[in-house]
Order: structure tokens, then C-alpha cells, then sequence
């Protein structure tokens, strides 16, 4: 269905007497006002919204039969003027009972390229909601939403454009079932949340490319065993691109052989185009109690996998008893201050608290983000074998020797200068420097 006019500017259900503050990237000087749906003594509020910022709206999606998605008029509301807006439903999956198709969000400096439209993306099971059993693959699904504020019928919604990836199952003890992951010493199930792409999928433009990325659950032993992993993708388009022309760049699935679930995840990249994926742990060994960690991958490593230590952020004590929630509002975003540091936040039940959920929030950072980026002059000096580098070429160093965006091995002993300074040391093969 196309989009429709708001009249008076918003949806009954959203009342602007509830307003969440928030920073706009690049802008800790400014700050603007997101509507939250809150309830109304005559219409019940849609649920679960999820926001995205883009450069020409603000947009938004909820749980609704069908689900529908928003965009609202980014300008006027900076301006602090009636703000008008528009809404489209988007056909549900057949099976899902919970359903939404969360906006993208605009992370990093880079705008778009102007004209580029606001993005939603969905992923599709297609043994689970078509009955058509293609065992390589499934889908994630893009829509692409155009507001035109100054002329409202010139405002589209399109989608869904298909990207085949590699097989995944939804069906985790069912498709709607809210209990699903054990938990040791009791029979109380947590919820895997199947249904959504997790808040929130991002897309960032590094000049050379531009990227999409997210994540959502999957069962990863498949059939009747109901063990969830974190399945995650980055999507690439050339620069430039306004519209479609995505294609998979990379995916994979966060899991191991240790009998615990993962879910909940949120996923987000830093400005060298690192990554860090938060999520929740649960099995029903002793001493699996639900927890909190995270992992990641550094531009430089094997696509398809984040090979970063799994690190504890809350080590469970004791098992959630009077409810399925666990790890609800799993965020992860990026300090626009420095562009390295990885924020993320969730839900976790301590032991002792009768259930009551708390916030954890947890810092950290790559040591390849943030280091000396300076000209890099080598007089001769092959590394990895076959690449020889230019005569200047720019450089970052860290744990490693990234080039023009690129993780370099080093296979000889190469000296190395900044800026025409020797930096104190010699890098050999498999060691690492650091800057001068």
C-alpha cells in the first residue's frame, strides 16, 4: 500500500505531551524532539516503535497488524513548526504473530547522498512463511520510503527488493511461541525475540562504499533443538548509490559448541568500519544463567567472522523465574565523539531483585580505532608477499599495519616512517608498534 497523509500532522496514537530527547550526530549542540506513542484515552498506542534518523526525515515503525512504517518531517520539526508526516503498511510474513520492519539509522558523519531515500529491511524465512523449501538460501527484504512534504502525492513507498543469504530458521519452538530458551533449575522459557532485524540496523557512507548492517536470531542446530545464534550481514552499494543496488558483502553466525542460546543482539561499526555485537547468553547447564556479552571483528579479518574473544559484560548468577523477558532494549552505538568507542546497553535480572529488570551499560573500543594516521613512506619494502606499497600511501597503526583500509601482514622486516620520521622500532613479521 502507498503512503497516506497524516492529518494535523501526526497518527492519533502518538502524543507529542511524550517526547524522548535525543543528540543528532555531529551535532552535540543540537537536539530534537522523537514522538513516543504513549496511551490515549480513545485509541490504543501502536506498539514496540522503533526510530531511525535519515537527512531528509525522521522514521519510524510499529507493531501493528499489518505492520506499518512512518516518516516525519525532519525539517519542521528542527524548526520546532507543525510537523506533517506520512504512513504506509507493509504485507506482514505469514506465521509471525509479533511483527515489525524497523527503519535504518543513519550512524556515522556521512549523510547520504541527497536524494537517497529512508530504508526499512526485514529478513524472510522462506521455508517458514512461504513453504517453498530452497535449503542454500533466504532473504532479507528492503523497502524504500520517499516523503515528499511540500507535495504529498509525490511521496512513494517501495519494496520489497530481495537479497538472497545463506539459509537460516526462524522457527524457534514455533513461530510465535514468547517461551523458548532454557535456563538451569527451572522450567520458566525466555523469550527468543524471531520476529524483528534488532534495533538497530545501520547504515554508515565511508566515501569509498556505503554499508548496511544488522543482525537477528536463528536457530543454529536446527529441527527441534531451539538453540539460538546471532545471525549477522553487512551490505554494500556503491558510492554514490541513491537507490537499491545493494548487494551482500559479508554475513555470519555468532555461535559455539557450549549448549548456550545467543539473541538479543544489536550490532554497530565504527569509522575504520569495525564491529561490536552485544547480545544475551542462556542455557540449561548448571552455572548457564542468563548473561550479557559481546564480540566483534576489526576491518582486517576474515570476512564472515568476528573472531574477537567473547567478552563477559554481566556473568548471570541466578536464573529469571516470573517471566519470559530477559535482555529487552539490546542497543549498541558509537561515541560520535571519537568515532571508536562502542556503547552498549541492556536489560539484565540480578540475582536478589524479584525479577525487576536493570540497565547495564558498558563501554570499550578496538585498539586499531583511534591510532596515528599519518603518510606512510617505505622506500622498496614489499609486504605480504605480492603488494608493494606507493611511494606515499596512508597508514594507521595499532595491533596492526592497516594501509589504505587494508589489514597488511607484514612478512619481512620493514622500517617504518611517519610523516619522514622513523618510527622507533622495526616492524617484523607477526609483531606489532605502535605510534612514535
Amino acid at each position: 500500500m502507498g503512503p497516506h497523509s497524516i492529518p494535523g500532522g501526526w497518527p492519533p496514537a502518538f502524543d507529542l505531551r511524550s517526547l524522548s530527547l535525543r543528540v543528532e550526530w555531529g551535532r552535540p549542540d543540537h537536539q530534537h524532539l522523537d514522538a513516543l506513542p504513549v496511551q490515549h484515552a480513545r485509541y490504543r498506542p501502536p506498539r514496540h516503535p522503533k526510530f531511525g534518523v535519515w537527512h531528509d526525515a525522521y522514521y519510524a515503525a510499529t507493531n501493528q497488524t499489518p505492520p506499518r512504517v512512518y516518516a516525519f518531517d525532519r525539517a519542521s520539526m528542527l524548526a520546532g513548526a507543525a510537523a506533517g508526516g506520512f504512513t504506509a503498511t507493509v504485507v506482514g510474513l505469514p506465521g509471525f504473530g509479533f511483527q515489525i520492519v524497523p527503519p535504518v539509522d543513519l550512524g556515522g558523519p556521512t549523510a547520504p547522498p541527497a536524494g537517497s531515500p529512508g530504508i526499512f529491511i526485514r529478513h524472510r524465512d522462506d521455508e517458514a512463511h512461504d513453504g517453498a523449501a530452497t535449503p542454500a538460501s533466504d532473504l532479507l527484504e528492503i523497502f524504500e520510503f520517499t516523503p515528499d512534504f511540500a507535495t504529498p502525492a509525490n511521496s512513494t513507498f517501495t519494496g520489497p527488493t530481495a537479497i538472497a543469504v545463506a539459509d537460516f530458521e526462524s522457527e524457534l519452538c514455533g513461530l510465535t511461541s514468547f517461551e523458548c530458551f532454557p535456563q538451569p533449575g527451572t522450567t520458566q522459557l525466555l523469550d527468543p525475540l524471531r520476529e524483528p532485524v534488532m534495533q538497530r540496523p545501520v547504515y554508515r557512507n565511508f566515501g569509498t562504499h556505503q554499508s548496511l548492517i544488522g543482525s537477528f536470531v536463528t536457530d543454529v542446530d536446527g529441527g527441534a533443538a531451539n538453540r539460538g545464534g546471532i545471525r549477522w550481514f553487512e551490505l554494500r552499494r556503491p558510492a554514490g548509490t541513491t537507490t537499491g543496488g545493494w548487494t551482500l558483502f559479508q554475513e555470519g553466525t555468532v555461535s559455539a559448541a557450549d549448549g548456550l542460546s545467543r539473541w538479543m543482539g544489536s550490532l554497530a561499526m565504527d569509522g575504520q568500519g569495525n564491529m561490536a555485537l552485544g547480545y544475551s547468553t542462556s542455557g540449561p547447564a548448571a552455572g548457564q544463567f542468563p548473561s550479557i556479552r559481546y564480540t566483534g571483528r576489526q576491518v582486517g579479518d576474515t570476512a564472515g567472522t568476528m573472531p574477537q574473544v567473547e567478552t563477559e559484560i554481566i556473568a548471570g548468577t541466578a536464573s529469571q523465574t516470573i517471566s519470559e523477558r530477559w535482555g529487552d532494549y539490546s542497543g549498541m552505538t558509537v561515541d560520535p565523539v571519537d568515532d571508536c568507542t562502542f556503547w552498549y546497553t541492556t536489560e539484565y535480572v540480578p540475582d536478589g531483585t524479584g525479577g525487576f529488570p536493570l540497565t547495564r551499560i558498558a563501554s570499550f573500543s578496538f585498539d586499531s580505532c583511534g591510532g596515528c594516521s599519518a603518510d606512510l613512506v617505505l622506500a622498496n619494502q614489499t609486504l605480504s608477499g605480492a603488494q608493494t606499497l606507493e611511494a606515499t600511501s596512508t597508514a594507521t597503526l595499532g595491533p596492526s599495519l592497516i594501509v589504505n583500509g587494508t589489514n597488511i601482514v607484514v612478512n619481512a622486516p620493514t622500517v617504518l616512517f611517519l610523516n619522514g620520521v622513523e618510527v622507533q622500532g622495526t616492524f617484523q613479521a607477526g609483531n606489532t608498534t605502535s605510534c612514535p
